[in-house]
C-alpha cells in the first residue's frame, strides 16, 4: 500500500513551521525588549510574504513554497550575524572581577589566603589566593591592574608577559570565577592548584615585550 507525506503547507501550518524554527537554541536569547520587538517584526514580515504568496499564486505552488524557505533562510542568517557577537560578549562579560576596593598588598592577600585554607574556609581561601596571584603580578609591573578588571582580562594581559604558564592562569581564573559565581563549590585540590600557580608565577622570569 502506498503512502504519501504532505510536503505543501497550507499558512498556518508553514507560519508554525517558521516559530518551530525561530525557537531552536541557535536563535534564542534572554528576553529584551528590542529583541522582542524584533521578533515581532519579523513574524509581522513573515506573515505578510505568506498571505501575498496565497493570494498571488496559491500556497500550493512550488513557487511560494520556495519563497516560504527563502524567508527562513534569511531570517535564520540574520539572526546568526546579529546574535552571534551577543552571545560571545555575554560570554566573556561572565568573569568577576578581582577587585573591589580593596588594596592590600599581595603579602597581606596571601596571608589572609593561608589563614582561611588552615581553617578548611575554601571559599575564602580559592578567592583570596588568586587575588594575591594578581596583586603580586601588578606589583612586578607584568600587568596594569584597573577597576574592575575581571578574571579573565587579567589572565589575557599576563599570559602576554608569562606565555608558559597562561594555561594554567586561565584555569585558575575559571576556578576563580566559578566560585564567585557560585557554579562549583571551592575546595582543597582547587586552592592548592592556585596556590601552586601564584608560587610558579612569583619564580617566573617575564618575556620581554618589544
Amino acid at each position: 500500500m502506498r503512502t504519501s507525506i504532505p510536503i505543501e503547507p497550507d499558512a498556518d501550518t508553514a507560519r508554525r513551521w517558521l516559530e518551530e524554527e525561530l525557537a531552536k537554541d541557535e536563535y534564542t536569547i534572554r528576553p529584551s525588549g528590542w529583541f522582542q520587538r524584533f521578533q515581532e517584526w519579523i513574524m509581522e514580515v513573515i506573515d505578510r510574504l505568506m498571505s501575498t504568496a496565497a493570494e498571488g499564486t496559491g500556497l500550493s505552488s512550488p513557487g511560494a513554497l520556495v519563497l516560504i524557505f527563502l524567508v527562513a533562510a534569511v531570517v535564520g542568517v540574520i539572526l546568526y550575524l546579529v546574535l552571534g557577537p551577543l552571545r560571545r560578549s555575554h560570554r566573556v562579560k561572565r568573569s568577576a572581577s578581582v577587585f573591589e576596593d580593596d588594596d592590600r598588598p599581595a603579602a597581606q592577600i596571601r596571608s589572609a589566603a593561608l589563614t582561611a585554607a588552615a581553617g578548611g574556609d575554601w571559599t575564602t581561601a580559592v578567592i583570596e589566593r588568586f587575588r594575591a596571584l594578581v596583586r603580586a603580578t601588578e606589583e612586578r609591573s607584568l600587568v596594569l591592574v584597573v577597576p574592575g578588571m575581571t578574571a579573565r582580562e587579567f589572565t589575557v594581559a599576563v599570559g602576554e608577559r608569562l606565555e608558559e604558564h597562561a594555561p594554567q592562569l586561565r584555569q585558575c581564573a575559571d576556578i576563580f570565577d566559578g566560585v564567585r559565581y557560585g557554579h562549583r563549590l571551592a575546595d582543597q585540590a582547587a586552592y592548592e592548584l592556585i596556590a601552586r600557580t601564584d608560587d610558579e608565577v612569583a619564580r617566573a622570569r617575564p618575556k620581554v615585550l618589544a
